[in-house]
């Protein structure tokens, strides 16, 4: 990226992405009304250099995207960037994160960190008050890291797809400190059953626990699960539905696909809300 791009002062949308990139002049800086850049899908991880700190002095920068490249650090200097409110890392090779990134960008509401190798979450995420969304999935996250998450009030959107979680790695609060979660992904991990925190997430509407080794649903945990519309429980090793899953009167999606199921209960018809069969 030329420095003669610097001279487009009042260029607000950037984007690069899916191209050979593998630098950023220094003097991108200097765009003063910058709000968007998308650098993903390029090559910064080629060069010493990588992702500049000069990009997080981009003092009005609200969305930055710099996933798919291969990035194994970042740069210092994030108390720098405290516009923020979209952050994409996905897809890159980040073992760990720098502590400031969330102590001084606390506007941030929607952060991607998926397909990374983070093992340990920073504790300074929990300064995140504003975030909505989080994506964590494909980390091999350790067992108790999770509880950092139990801050996040307004969060709505948590994505845990193939991150090692057993049915104990699950905090107890997760239930009943994730209030307005909306979307949860509990996706290919090693679940051998529904973790009991899940019963208190009532504001649930979409909810995937495929590709674990779950055996059975519990009546008890139906009773949290009013607003559920979609739930997806294919892709494991389920041999009975209970018969009061009709209690689920918003439920419109429903997958059982790839289990030991023999027979569906009769009261599967009292679902009327379901828009798609069973697959």
């Amino acid at each position: 990226m030329p420095a003669t791009i610097s001279r487009l002062t009042k260029l607000e949308f950037l984007s690069c992405a899916s191209n050979a990139v593998a630098t950023v002049d220094p003097s991108i800086s200097q765009l003063a009304a910058l709000r968007v850049l998308k650098l993903g899908r390029n090559k910064l991880a080629t060069t010493e250099a990588g992702l500049p700190r000069s990009v997080l002095r981009l003092e009005d920068l609200c969305i930055l995207d710099v996933d798919r490249n291969g990035l194994e650090e970042l740069p210092e200097g994030w108390s720098e960037a405290r516009e923020l409110q979209v952050l994409s890392l996905a897809s890159n090779q980040l073992k760990t994160l720098p502590s400031a990134l969330f102590t001084r960008c606390i506007d941030l509401k929607r952060v991607d960190l998926s397909g990374n190798s983070l093992t340990l979450l920073p504790p300074q995420l929990r300064r995140l008050e504003n975030l909505v969304s989080l994506n964590l999935a494909d980390n091999p996250l350790v067992p108790n890291t999770l509880r950092c998450l139990l801050q996040l009030t307004h969060l709505q959107l948590l994505n845990l797809r193939n991150t090692g979680r057993t049915t104990d790695s699950i905090p107890a609060e997760l239930g009943t400190a994730l209030v307005n979660l909306t979307e949860l992904d509990l996706s290919q991990n090693n679940l051998d059953a529904i973790p009991a925190p899940l019963d208190n997430l009532r504001s649930l509407r979409r909810l995937n626990l495929s590709g674990n080794a779950i055996g059975s649903i519990e009546t008890h945990q139906l009773a949290g699960w009013g607003n559920l519309r979609t739930l997806n429980l294919s892709r494991n090793r389920i041999t009975q539905l209970m018969p009061d899953l009709h209690s689920l009167e918003n439920l419109r999606a429903l997958y059982v696909n790839s289990n030991n199921l023999t027979s569906l209960p009769d009261s599967m018809a009292r679902l009327s809300t379901l828009v798609r069969p069973l697959t």
